[in-house]
């Protein structure tokens, strides 16, 4: 459990521990913004252990932002390996007081959650959708010269055909996780609701993918040469959380919001740990701090098995279940004088 004020960098020890799980950031919209202002690299160090005979690795990655372009370097036991090697190998979920926002926010943040889960357990889901950005941007490129008259419309053909290809890949992975976790999901949401006393229904997910992406790429290319960008795709899908066959963003409680986002990131969870055939780690920050007793307990009661690390500004926001035998570590906010870094820090055992 990491303790500490606001603006402490207790979400910044998530944000680097969970590069080892997706190999990018999970809140920076550029990889760049994770190197400290005015550094050009910056590093990250670990040791994992785990399995049957508790082996140990020790895994590094470093971020180098000296160029236009951010270059990630993986090292595992000493050894340099490709930066896909992290999938599958330290899987974590992040629960964030955020999370609400997976409900009623942007159909971006709903996609970007996603593809950061998928991108962990699936490496073919995480090779179609880099091919297809590929491709998008390739074509986006294209549409704008079109506009300019710089290039031809037949040109559009080839990128077409390969961003249908690559996109279909992406719409048949999301159809597969929302099918293979909708039944972790309802009982994440039955787990949730029965410990708190709130009333339960059925949760699920309303998704509609594109029948026939080709198609629809060559029926919308006049409107995409006027606006010059690609207007529909698996870049712009979306899915609504429904609760007993009703978007719940259209009626639910702040509450009910935050128990469909749990349940949906203990989904994930289970997704995870089946796929890749590891328990997770869970990153939970500074979740109870959004959540009455009731649903904190609740959520307590659900978490599976294996490690959890809390951040919390507050030690007794966490439920006594949790922080019981926990290793506290406190931190305090960012110091720097003469260029110094933030002071390390301060660990102690048990809460």
């Amino acid at each position: 459990m990491i303790v500490g004020p606001n603006a402490a960098g207790k979400t910044n020890l998530l944000e680097a521990a969970f590069l080892f799980s997706a190999g990018k950031s999970f809140r920076a919209g550029r990889e760049s913004e994770m190197v400290s202002w005015g550094e050009s690299q910056a590093r990250v160090e670990a040791t994992f252990a785990g399995g049957p005979s508790i082996t140990r690795h020790k895994a590094a990655i470093t971020l180098d932002a000296s160029g236009r372009v951010i270059k990630k370097s993986f090292e595992l036991d000493g050894k340099a390996r490709p930066t896909k090697e992290l999938r599958r190998r330290f899987p974590m979920v992040l629960f964030s007081a955020e999370d609400r926002r997976l409900v009623d926010g942007s159909p971006g943040r709903r996609r970007r959650t996603l593809d950061l889960i998928l991108g962990q357990g699936a490496a073919a889901y995480q090779e179609a959708l880099a091919k297809f950005n590929r491709a998008l941007a390739s074509r986006n490129r294209l549409l704008e010269q079109i506009a300019a008259r710089e290039s031809t419309e037949a040109e559009l053909d080839v990128w077409d055909v390969q961003l249908a290809e690559a996109g279909d890949r992406v719409i048949a992975g999301r159809m597969e996780f929302f099918a293979a976790s909708a039944a972790a999901l309802q009982q994440a949401y039955d787990s949730l609701t029965k410990r708190s006393g709130h009333a339960r229904g059925r949760l699920s997910i309303a998704y509609e993918p594109i029948a026939d992406f080709e198609a629809l790429l060559g029926s919308r290319r006049g409107q995409d040469i006027a606006v010059g960008t690609t207007t529909a795709g698996p870049h712009r899908d979306d899915w609504t959380i429904l609760l007993d066959g009703r978007a719940l963003n259209s009626f639910g409680s702040g509450g009910e919001f935050r128990s469909a986002a749990l349940a949906w990131r203990l989904a994930e969870t289970a997704w995870l740990a089946k796929i890749t055939e590891r328990e997770p780690i869970l990153l939970l920050d500074d979740v109870f701090s959004e959540l009455d007793a009731a649903r904190a307990e609740s959520l307590q009661g659900a978490l599976p098995a294996g490690q959890t690390i809390i951040t919390t500004p507050e030690a007794s926001e966490v439920p006594d279940s949790l922080r019981q035998g926990a290793e506290v570590i406190e931190i305090s906010p960012k110091e720097r004088t003469d260029g110094q870094h933030e002071k390390p820090a301060k660990e102690r055992p048990n809460a």
